[in-house]
């Protein structure tokens, strides 16, 4: 799939956004007036653990979605009176709203897979305590 010059943009942001999760794993320490960085330990099951990276991915996807979508909203208002651009900016914003859709779906579908199936702790994907 060959990436349009319009997309590195969204790309950027969403790698940008995405690099400060790495950095709350780590627990912060005041020992004597500095703070000690203590290195991340592994609290969670495999459950928390894949339910935290699928939800990243849900919101990077809609984030990334919703640039795309208002990206093609701005071609279609620029498009000048040309068909062809305009056609183009058109099928952008239905592609955007089709991929917002299947996100949506796909949430749901997980969060009902992953609540069938249930974990002995709970903690699953739409427990509001996880």
């Amino acid at each position: 799939m060959k990436l349009s010059k319009y997309m590195y943009g969204p790309l950027a942001v969403a790698s940008v956004v995405a690099t400060p999760l790495a950095a709350f794993a780590q627990g912060v320490e005041t020992v004597g007036g500095v703070n000690a960085i203590q290195p991340a330990t592994s609290s969670g099951s495999l459950s928390d653990t894949v339910s935290k990276v699928l939800n990243i991915i849900f919101w990077v996807a809609t984030i990334m979605a919703i640039i795309y979508l208002v990206m093609s909203g701005i071609n279609y208002i620029t498009a000048g009176g040309d068909p062809e651009k305009a056609d183009g900016a058109r099928k952008g914003i239905v592609n955007a709203i089709i991929g917002l859709v299947i996100i949506a779906l796909a949430y749901v579908i997980v969060g009902a897979v992953t609540g069938s199936i249930g974990t002995p702790g709970g903690g699953g994907f739409f427990d509001p305590a996880a």
